[in-house]
C-alpha cells in the first residue's frame, strides 16, 4: 500500500506510548492519522502533533463514538489501556483493558480493518514460576500470586485479540517491557529518576527487561506492512538488574547511586505500611504486594524474534538513559514540565 492509502486510528494517543506512535507516524509520512480522546484528556504529550490528526471525542467503552472513529480506517494501533496496581481500580481495569479491547476487536471485524496492532505488555505473560528462566513468545501464561490485577486484565485483553484473529482479523501483538521515555516525570519508569534524585540508598534485588519508547513506536509503525507470519513480539532492548539500571541513572544525573539492597522483609513491611497510608489518606499506592514481589525477582526476556524484523534494532540502554537524563535535568529547572524525545524515522 502507498502511504496515502493508510487510514490509521491510534487509541491511547494521549499516553506515553500512544503519543510517540502518533508522532512517529507523522514523522514517517503517514498523513491520515486519527485519535480518540475523552473529554478533559490532557493533550500535553502530543504537543503540536495534535493539530495534524483527526480527533474523535469518545472512549473505548462508547460503542457509537468508537464506531464513528473506526469506520473507514484501514489500520488500528491499539495503545489505549489503564495502568494501575491499585485494588480499587479493578472494575475500571476490566472496563478499559478487557471490555475496551473487545470493542476495538468487534468493530475492527465489523468494518473491515485490514490489521489491528495491539499494544500488550510483558505483564500479560504472567510470571514464569522458574525465576531466572528466559521468557519468549511461546511461554505459557501462568496464574501466580505475583500477577497483579493489571497483569490479569492485560492477559484477558490479549485473549480478546486472539479471539478476533480466529474470527478473521489480521493481528500483530507487541509486548514491551518496562518502557523508558521522556514524558511526564512523575509516572512510569521516570519514577526511578526521581528515586535517584532524592538520594534514596535502596535498590530492588531483581532484574527486568527494559525498552526505549521510541523503539516501541517505531516497531508498531513497521508492523503496518510487515509481511512475516509472526504475530506476537516481545519488545525488550535489554535485560538488566535494577541495581545496574539505577547506577546508570545516577551516573547521568550526577547523584550517588543506591547501594543498599532492599530485602524481602523490608519490602514486605514497606508495602503494608503504604497500604495503611492509602487506607487513612485515600491516596494512591506507591508500592503494592505484587510490585514488591516482582521487583525482587529475576525476569529475563528473549528478544530474538523482534530483532529478526528487517531494518529494526534497539536503542542501547545507555543511550536511552543518557537521552532521558539530559531532559530530566533540564526539566528539573522548569518545574518538571513534560519533555519529548525525537522519534525515529524509518
Amino acid at each position: 500500500m502507498n502511504k496515502d492509502e493508510y487510514k490509521i486510528l491510534v487509541t491511547g494517543a494521549t499516553g506515553l506510548v500512544g503519543s510517540y506512535v502518533v508522532r512517529t507516524l507523522l514523522a514517517n509520512g503517514f498523513n491520515d492519522v486519527s485519535i480518540i480522546t475523552r473529554e478533559g484528556s490532557s493533550l500535553t504529550l502530543l504537543a503540536d502533533a495534535f493539530h495534524k490528526v483527526t480527533n474523535y471525542h469518545t472512549d473505548l467503552n462508547d460503542i457509537l463514538g468508537l464506531e464513528d472513529a473506526i469506520i473507514g480506517k484501514t489500520h488500528v494501533i491499539h495503545c489505549g489501556a489503564l495502568v494501575s496496581f491499585d485494588s480499587r481500580d479493578r472494575r475500571a481495569l476490566i472496563k478499559t483493558n478487557v471490555e475496551g479491547t473487545a470493542n476495538i476487536v468487534n468493530l475492527s471485524l465489523e468494518y473491515g480493518v485490514k490489521r489491528l496492532i495491539h499494544m500488550s505488555s510483558i505483564a500479560a505473560l504472567g510470571r514464569n514460576s522458574q525465576s531466572g528462566g528466559f521468557t519468549d513468545e511461546y511461554t505459557k501464561y501462568e496464574s501466580n500470586p505475583a500477577n497483579s490485577y493489571y497483569s490479569i486484565t492485560k492477559h484477558m485483553a490479549e485473549l480478546e485479540v486472539w479471539r478476533g484473529k480466529v474470527e478473521g482479523l489480521d493481528v500483530k501483538v507487541l509486548l514491551p517491557g518496562l518502557i523508558l521515555g521522556s514524558g511526564y516525570w512523575n509516572t512510569g519508569t521516570n519514577g526511578f529518576f526521581n528515586h535517584v534524585r532524592r538520594g534514596s540508598p535502596f535498590y530492588p534485588a531483581g532484574t527486568n527487561g527494559f525498552v526505549d519508547v521510541r523503539d516501541v513506536a517505531e516497531f508498531a509503525v513497521r508492523m503496518l506492512d510487515y509481511q512475516g507470519e509472526e504475530e506476537k513480539f516481545l519488545m525488550i532492548g535489554d535485560n538488566i538488574p535494577y541495581k545496574t539500571f539505577l547506577e546508570k541513572i545516577a551516573q547521568h544525573i550526577h547523584k550517588k547511586a543506591p547501594h543498599i539492597v532492599a530485602k524481602k522483609w523490608t519490602l514486605g513491611l514497606a508495602w503494608r505500611l503504604d497500604r495503611l497510608r492509602t487506607l487513612i489518606t485515600g491516596g494512591r499506592p506507591m508500592l503494592t504486594k505484587e510490585t514488591a514481589i516482582t521487583s525482587s525477582k529475576t525476569f529475563l526476556f528473549d528478544n530474538t524474534r523482534s530483532l529478526a524484523v528487517g531494518g529494526f534494532q534497539y536503542t542501547p540502554i545507555d543511550e536511552s538513559i543518557r537521552n532521558i537524563a539530559e531532559q530530566f535535568l533540564e526539566a528539573s529547572n522548569h518545574n518538571f514540565n513534560p519533555s519529548f524525545l525525537n522519534v525515529h524515522t524509518l
